[in-house]
């Protein structure tokens, strides 16, 4: 049995050329209220704060009700406490909250309002903007039990990440729970009102409502200026344990020395990760796969019972961050004279840097690509892991530590079958003559690498290929869709299905006879 995790850590921005690239990991801990930014470019200017003894002097309810309260104030001391009563299947039950004077968004991003929702059950509402002429643009949303909210009904259009060459976009409003207007007429230089509405609810809700204001639209330029610090993090937001000095990395490395040598790996462990106890099977000297007793076990060297459980990709590589075209991002970049000019580099005209690479330095010094290494592996063994999964650095292999998976792709110029032309991932033609000769050659290259190391666990070749599309119509059977559409003269897997239909048919006649179709050539 064999249980791999696998976790990636930094992040990327890619080319505008690929438009690739990963989203940064704490951009998103943003959007979910988990950081604070410290510098967010957004302008607000509050409507109603819903204070005093004519705080809700513009507040009307319809099959709802509405009075003031303490309770989710999140501004001041008062707050719009709605009841929101049930209602006939069609009769909406709504909170409006009116302008005092026609509101203006032109220009503007929308509008953000504080709820409160005080019961222990999730709660599903909407909110919309209404013009003077009655058109409407909002959407339906939803806030969990006992929590407090800032909702952005957001008219602004995204940009797209790709012309600034990352998948996606941090948030232009941190913290927010953003709500995406429908399309509309909505004039937004002639608003009226915000509704907080429910459809029809079965019993009565209580929501508590404050603070609403209108907020200002971000420039994506004014966003991303900046963003990337000298460490690769984000820079416009602040959470715990964020690296604030390369001195902290010393101070770290430090404590986490400590946390290993205090916590070393499961006792229940013996040399290969295995359960010494219990059952056993045949001692091979390698990883195998052993019956006993009518269960099928992974077998250790030793021939002690083995659960791998490990985690995949454990390299330093693919961590470049293209730089060209985009240096208006980065906050602060190493000089090329200093000791990490070593993680710059150049592919055509376009400069990367290695921060991941550049931070281990900082940590571990000079010697940091074997300290990374010999770290992880203390990591692994102190998580109560025994096992390096694929897509790992093949520096692993022959670690004397652990037990691995070795893992390689055969490439060459043998046949290929594009099964789904949505991914660009084809399936190597196993009746290719070329193939064959390519395996052999890989085999024995990685055979070379191991050298009959017994914590090699086995072999992983061309992993996670395309079998199937979702294409409804083919579905699992898009292998052999596929292998129909080429040609036998170019294709051996066609001439081997061809060469197997002649051996049953004889003839094109007797195929399309016995299967009910109309080919004219077997090719």
């Amino acid at each position: 049995m064999n249980k791999t995790i696998s976790i990636k850590t930094g992040f990327q921005l890619a080319s505008r050329s690929t438009a690739l690239g990963l989203v940064l990991a704490t951009i998103a801990a943003t959007a979910q209220g988990q950081a604070t930014s410290v510098n967010p470019g957004v302008i607000e200017e509050v409507v109603d704060g819903f204070e005093g003894v004519t705080g809700l002097a513009q507040v009307a309810g319809r099959n709802a009700s509405v009075k003031a309260t303490a309770a989710g104030a999140t501004s001041g001391t008062q707050a719009v406490g709605a009841t929101f009563l049930p209602g006939a299947a069609g009769v909406y039950s709504t909170v409006r909250v009116a302008s005092s004077s026609v509101w203006s968004l032109a220009g503007k991003a929308g509008v953000a309002v504080d709820i409160t929702n005080p019961s222990s059950e999730t709660v599903q509402f909407g909110l919309a903007l209404f013009d003077t002429a009655g058109v409407s643009s909002g959407n339906y949303t939803s806030i969990g039990p006992n929590e407090t909210k800032t909702f952005f009904l957001s008219f602004q259009a995204d940009a797209n990440p790709a012309d600034y060459g990352m998948a996606g976009l941090p948030s232009p409003y941190p913290g927010y729970q953003v709500v995406r207007a429908n399309a509309s007429a909505l004039n937004m230089s002639q608003v009226a009102r915000l509704d907080v509405y429910m459809r029809w609810p079965t019993e009565s809700k209580d929501l508590y409502i404050d603070n609403l204001r209108i907020v200002g639209a971000v420039n994506t330029l004014d966003l991303l200026t900046g963003m990337v610090d000298a460490f690769g993090q984000y820079a416009k937001n602040i959470w715990p344990d964020k690296l604030t000095a390369q001195s902290q990395l010393a101070d770290r490395n430090t404590l986490e020395k400590a946390d290993l040598l205090a916590n070393p790996r499961p006792s229940t462990f013996d040399i290969y990760g295995a359960d010494p106890t219990g059952l056993k099977g045949a001692a091979s000297g390698y990883f195998r796969a052993e019956q006993i007793n009518g269960k099928w076990w992974f077998i250790a060297p030793n021939g002690n019972r083995f659960f791998s459980n490990g985690m995949d990709g454990l390299r330093r590589g693919s961590t470049l961050t293209p730089i060209t075209g985009r240096e208006y991002m980065f906050a602060e970049l190493p000089a090329t004279n200093t000791d990490l000019a070593e993680f710059y580099s150049t592919s055509g005209t376009t400069t990367s840097f290695n921060f991941y690479g550049a931070n281990l330095k900082r940590k571990y010094g000079i010697t940091y690509d074997g300290n990374w290494q010999t770290r992880t592996l203390d990591r692994l063994a102190s998580w109560g892991m025994n096992t390096i999964g694929r897509g790992s650095d093949i520096s692993f292999i022959g670690n004397g530590r652990m037990p691995y998976v070795a893992n390689f792709k055969v490439d060459g110029t043998f046949n290929h079958v594009l099964v789904d032309p949505t991914v660009n991932s084809p399936l190597a033609d196993p009746f290719d003559s070329k193939w064959l000769a390519e395996l052999t050659i890989d085999v024995q290259r990685w055979a070379g690498y191991v050298k009959r190391d017994p914590r090699c666990m086995g072999y992983l070749v061309d992993v996670e290929p395309i079998w199937c599309t979702y294409d409804a119509k083919i579905g699992d059977i898009a292998l052999a869709y596929a292998v129909m559409k080429q040609n036998s003269t170019s294709s051996p897997a066609k001439l081997a299905f061809n060469n197997s239909m002649v051996a049953k048919y004889g003839t094109v006649l007797n195929l399309n006879a016995a299967w009910g179709t109309k080919f004219t050539a077997w090719s």
